[in-house]
Order: structure tokens, then sequence, then C-alpha cells
């Protein structure tokens, strides 16, 4: 059996002749993939409800306390854990940066509304103080 080397070459290569036009034409085959990422995201949103005691509470404090306790609480909300972080994209998500954050803390913190652990070297840890937890809630 002989091959011509020649036209096994043009079926590979097709545009190795010399005038060949390219005939190799693209299109996207959508997939569920592309369908999906192609799709609107929706919003976050906050999930409550949001005791108005709270709000009130809030309202009273000096600074900018009420953006922070918003993220704080859809931190909780969101992770489902009683201890959360306010990483750099939570912040920016509810318009307020780290100074406004370090006292917003202090004076949530002296309101009593929230406990914090500072640790050496690792984010600040929050939590809200619950009104139903009693004096155990302030012991841990």
């Amino acid at each position: 059996m002989s091959y011509n080397v020649s036209s096994n070459v043009s079926i590979l290569y097709p545009n190795t002749h010399a005038g060949a036009k390219e005939d190799i034409r693209e299109r996207e085959v959508p997939t569920s993939a592309s369908r999906r990422a192609r799709q609107r995201r929706p919003e976050p949103f906050l999930s409550g409800p949001i005791p108005v005691r709270l709000i009130g509470a809030v309202l009273d404090l000096p600074g900018r306390p009420l953006p922070v306790l918003l993220a704080i609480w859809h931190r909780i909300a969101l992770t489902g854990k009683p201890w959360v972080s306010l990483p750099a994209s939570v912040m920016a998500d509810f318009r307020f940066d780290r100074t406004v954050k370090a006292r917003a803390l202090a004076e949530l913190e002296r309101a009593g509304l929230v406990r914090a652990k500072r640790t050496p070297g690792r984010p600040v840890l929050v939590s809200l103080v619950s009104k139903r937890a009693g004096n155990a809630d302030a012991r841990s």
C-alpha cells in the first residue's frame, strides 16, 4: 500500500499550500456551563428579620456603626457561624473601611451589642450578643 505524503499533509494541515483559503470557521457551542455563566447572578441581600430594638440601639451610637452591624448580621446569616470576620470584600460591599470598622466595633462592644476576639496576626472575630443567652453568653 502506498501513501501520497503530500495529500496526507494537506488533510492534516489545510493551510500548508500557498494560496489556500482558511476554510475553518469557529463557532461556540452552548453548553450548560456556558449558559449558567451567562445567567445574571442575584444580588446579595440581608436575611431578616432584624430586631428594630437592635437597629434603634445602634442609631444612638456615635460614628457609623450601623453598616458594620449590618455586615456582621449578614456574615452570620451567610456562614451560619456565631463568630465571623469582616474581610475587605464585605467592608467594600457595605461601604466602610478598616478605620470605621475598628471605631464601630469599639462602640458596639461598649454598648454590649457585640463581642470581639482579638488575636495578634489574625482577623478580629465578632459575634452578636444575644439577650436570650443571658450571662452564659457573656462568659465565652
